[in-house]
């Protein structure tokens, strides 16, 4: 039961009240009974597993629900035909953004570094950073 709670979210303050303890005894529970604590930190960490899964889920794109139409004979009610379509749910892109930021160690902006990042801060002219980004350009093989 406690396990569940936590599963769904609940907090250990949560918890305490559902209990009809007060949270500094739930706290001196842990301490003395080890398999209390292993419960509800096991809860909150399988929670966070299945959010997780689903989130992985939902930004790869996965199989929903197939669609099941049934036609009935209009005198007897028997099946006459079923038609089975699978659906495919794309990938939610926001769900890739997050994944790869934290996970994938994405930014939202990348770090000017070398000869163009002097040039920028140097105050040269529009000419000079074209040619220094060619250079760059020449040396990455762009």
């Amino acid at each position: 039961m406690i396990r569940a709670w936590r599963r769904r979210g609940l907090t250990e303050k949560d918890v305490a009240e559902k209990l009809d303890v007060a949270l500094s005894s739930l706290s001196e529970y842990k301490l003395q009974y080890p398999e209390l604590l292993d419960v509800l930190k096991g809860g909150l960490d399988e929670g966070v597993a299945e959010v997780e899964n689903a989130h992985y889920k939902a930004a790869l794109g996965h199989e929903g629900p197939p669609i099941i139409e049934e036609w009935f004979d209009k005198k007897d009610g028997t099946l006459i035909h079923k038609k089975i379509t699978p659906q495919y749910e794309p990938g939610n892109v926001t769900a890739q953004i997050f994944i790869l930021k934290n996970r994938g160690g994405w930014h939202d902006k990348q770090e000017i570094v070398g000869a163009f990042a002097h040039a920028l801060y140097d105050g040269h002219s529009t000419e000079d950073l074209e040619t220094e980004a060619a250079k760059l350009g020449a040396l990455a093989g762009i």
